[in-house]
């Protein structure tokens, strides 16, 4: 397994028919164009049919629900954005280190497709019920799920460690909540003063 695409056949998804059938054609339509090619195995992850956590198994209609939350402005749209454009950005710079590949080298698009990562992300992290109230401390919050997600799904090795971070990251908002209360009643307080 000397590269990120190894822990695709670790996580059960193989490469079917369909999947190099299509695969071939984008590769041979849309990927020309860009001198590139889609290796086999991503298709699959749209259209996943064995067992697994339902966020895996429904990628293509999580992605079309986070479309519609978003739009209807259930949740703050924002922190999804940071939490995935942080956790992207690990991922490609430190996660094929794991795998023993090389800094710079993750494979962004295996760890955004899976492991739940779109659910925890649109779904449990945007949640307003549970974040923080001020911008700067929502920011936070979604930086740290993305910073606990990585360290749990690629050196920790879970494959669903979006999940766990952002329960752990649930859990501190009551001291993100408790750290913004302090903040803005010093600066009321500082206000009032003057």
């Amino acid at each position: 397994m000397g590269s990120p695409m190894g822990i695709i056949k670790l996580a059960g998804y193989s490469a079917g028919k369909f999947d190099g059938m299509l695969t071939g054609l984008l590769n041979s339509t849309v990927f020309s164009f860009f001198r590139a090619t889609l290796p086999e195995g991503y298709v699959q992850l749209f259209c996943f049919d064995g067992p697994a956590v339902v966020a895996d198994r429904g990628l293509f209609a999580l992605a079309s629900a986070t479309v519609l939350i978003t739009a209807a402005q259930i949740s703050r749209f924002w922190m999804p954005a940071i939490y995935l454009v942080a956790y992207g950005l690990l991922i490609r710079l430190f996660g094929a280190l794991p795998y023993g590949g090389f800094s710079g080298g993750g494979d962004v698009l295996f760890g955004l497709c899976t492991g739940g990562t779109l659910a925890a992300a649109f779904i449990l992290l945007a949640d307003p019920a549970t974040g923080p109230k001020s911008g700067v401390g929502a920011a936070a919050v979604s930086v740290l799920a993305a910073l606990f997600s990585f360290i749990f799904r690629y050196p920790g090795g879970e494959a669903y460690g979006a999940f766990f971070a952002v329960a752990l990251v649930n859990a501190l908002v009551p001291l993100v909540r408790g750290a913004e209360n302090r903040f803005f009643f010093e600066k009321r307080r500082s206000a009032d003063e003057q």
